[in-house]
């Protein structure tokens, strides 16, 4: 789990999936093969798929990454003819006094003109001495647009099914979290406690003096249908101030907080599931929960910083009878099971799309019960708004460490993600944490960037450690010595400041066959394998047909790599 997770929606296939990628020496990019074929013979020796996985915001190579502080978007140093930004694999030329005579462009081998001022110049160097190919471009903010810090909302949802000894441990644990994400710069502005086992509860954790220790708000199973989400609405709209505690900016304040939630996880009890209630009595799973907490937090609250963004983290700690499965607690009998499972999955895909579509809300599931997580119907929940599922063989300091991970990956909100090849080299598919992004929004950010393009997509979650996945195809021989990909990725930083983070491959052309399979990485060769088929099971519903249909296939190319690659490898000795 630390080295390989999924995330993620696919914008062009329609389904779901990304990867974190293993930080290692390649950088923030990182290629099925490290070599680029010049013709498809060579590329058809082994059947390795072309691709690389983009890890921007890597958690190991953040001190290799260039700041640069930029004017404004005019000065960033782009190519006149392909618009891609100028990096350390561009050939800049002197004149006789060692001045910049111009610099060529890397991936379309333009020659451009020299930098029109001294600022430019120093932008160009800047962009050129980024050594490991990888550079951030700091912006001043817009005042028109108005900037400020992101407002971040923390819902904590709890599994009340547990059984009462994991309660028991879980309680210290998720008050103890609180208490860290308080002290830090980048706190919360608000907090709220949801937990569900026979209803789903919003508490209350202010602390009024002489009032009662706990109180809360139940939304039983037929309020948690989308069927009834106009009511639901309502009574989210009339008591999200009490659910929502603002973060006070003293100490005493926060620990009152913390106080509050500590009562109120007291007042939890452990609930026993009871096979024979009526149907639509029984409890949801914890996707009526994750709805209306990700609803509640989408409503306008009085606890913004200002002007800048809000992102909610909805962070789900779960594992008991109500994980069972992907709608009610199953029945007695398999027909009742089967039904409530098909009308859950149909529920769960249009939250999912609810939900992801806002993107201003990550949803992060965290197993750590006697019930395993159910990942096929919980998986588009967190991956359609880029959060993790994650899971943990019990409640305990693997847990607790997981859960400040999760809070504190998240760098910024807003991103839009672009990248370029050149060499005859075209991105095909993008995977990932990510969504379309309409041609209507592109002319704002082109104007000030330079020009996006086709495969321009949104990014649902801007994260630590959170990649996208790129098949690539070959159009044309490639004609040079190499080719470059490169990815830009626009977003706002946690402090509502402007940043422009690009990262830049070199892919080294051979025409050896043997050259090309010593460059394969077997790791992101087999995820991409793995998302592209998933993908084509996404897009059949997961049928049990489509299943197999893709295993067939998954098993026929991986049996065809592996024999082509053994026998090249013996042939050339070695082992």
């Amino acid at each position: 789990t630390d080295g390989v997770g999924w995330k993620g929606q696919s914008a062009r296939e329609g389904g779901c999936l990304a990867m974190t990628a293993p930080a290692s020496g390649s950088g923030h990019i990182r290629l099925c093969a490290a070599k680029i074929p010049r013709d498809a013979a060579v590329a058809n020796t082994c059947k390795i798929p072309l691709g690389a996985v983009v890890e921007p915001f890597s958690r190991h190579l953040e001190q290799g990454v260039k700041r640069i502080s930029v004017p404004s978007a005019a000065h960033v140093a782009r190519c006149s003819n392909c618009f891609a930004l100028a990096s350390p694999f561009c050939d800049l030329r002197r004149g006789p006094t060692n001045q910049i005579a111009g610099w060529r462009c890397a991936l379309c081998g333009t020659l451009n003109a020299p930098p029109a001022t001294k600022e430019h110049e120093n932008v160009l160097l800047g962009q050129t001495e980024a050594g490991s190919g990888s550079a951030e471009l700091r912006f001043p903010p817009m005042s028109e647009t108005g900037s400020g810090p992101v407002s971040r909302t923390l819902v904590l949802v709890v599994d009340s099914t547990l059984d009462a000894d994991q309660l028991d441990l879980l309680r210290p644990g998720l008050v103890g979290f609180l208490r860290d994400a308080l002290r830090d710069d980048l706190a919360p502005t608000s907090v709220a406690l949801v937990t569900y086992g026979s209803s789903v509860r919003f508490h209350r954790l202010a602390i009024q003096t002489g009032g009662p220790v706990s109180e809360s708000d139940a939304f039983p199973a037929r309020l948690q249908s989308r069927r009834n989400s106009a009511r639901a609405d309502r009574l989210l709209a009339a008591g999200r101030s009490r659910w929502f505690a603002r973060v006070a900016p003293d100490a005493n304040g926060r620990a009152r907080l913390v106080e509050g939630l500590e009562r109120a996880l007291l007042s939890v009890n452990p609930y026993e599931a009871d096979g024979g209630a009526a149907a639509h009595e029984r409890p949801r799973c914890m996707v009526g929960a994750i709805a209306l907490a990700c609803r509640a937090a989408a409503l306008p609250g009085d606890w913004s910083r200002g002007k800048g963004p809000s992102l909610a983290s909805v962070l789900v700690v779960g594992g008991g009878w109500c994980t069972a499965g992907p709608g009610a607690v199953p029945g007695p009998s398999d027909v009742d099971r089967q039904l409530r499972e098909l009308e859950s999955a149909r529920e769960v895909e249009a939250i999912a799309k609810e939900i992801g579509g806002a993107g201003s809300c990550i949803v992060d599931i965290l197993g750590c019960g006697h019930v395993p997580l159910d990942v096929t119907g919980l998986y588009q929940l967190t991956q359609n708004t880029g959060g993790c599922l994650l899971t943990y063989e019990a409640v305990g300091d693997s847990l607790w460490r997981g859960m400040r991970e999760t809070w504190a990956r998240t760098v910024g909100v807003g991103a839009v993600a672009d990248f370029r090849v050149g060499g005859g080299v075209r991105v095909d598919r993008i995977c990932g944490p990510v969504v379309p992004w309409p041609a209507a929004a592109r002319p704002p950010i082109g104007s000030a960037a330079g020009g996006l393009t086709d495969n321009a997509v949104g990014l649902t979650s801007c994260e630590r450690g959170v990649g996208v996945c790129l098949s690539l195809r070959m159009l044309e021989n490639v004609s040079r010595d190499s080719c470059f990909l490169q990815g830009e990725f626009y977003y706002a930083d946690l402090g509502g400041e402007r940043r422009l983070r690009v990262v830049t491959e070199r892919m080294a052309a051979t025409s050896s066959g043997r050259e090309f399979l010593l460059s394969v990485d077997p790791v992101v060769c087999g995820v991409h394998l793995a998302k592209t088929a998933v993908l084509d099971a996404r897009r059949h519903k997961f049928t049990a047909k489509a299943r197999e249909g893709v295993c067939v296939a998954l098993e026929r190319r991986v049996r065809e790599i592996c024999e082509n690659f053994c026998a090249k490898r013996r042939e050339g000795g070695g082992g």
